[in-house]
């Protein structure tokens, strides 16, 4: 995500291997660092631990 000077959002890049999850939904820090991603596509939801390493 990227903002302007006002906090306004101006862009939102998905890399590639989260874009096969469908919708993103939360996304939390871990402790590690690591973020937890939950989604809400239906039927499929899960929670995915992504490392921005």
């Amino acid at each position: 995500m990227r903002f302007d000077a006002a906090g306004a959002l101006t862009s939102v890049t998905r890399p590639p291997r989260l874009q096969r999850l469908g919708r993103l939904r939360s996304i939390t820090s871990a402790r590690d660092g690591d973020l937890l991603v939950t989604t809400d596509n239906g039927a499929r939801d899960r929670v995915v631990r992504v490392s921005p390493r």
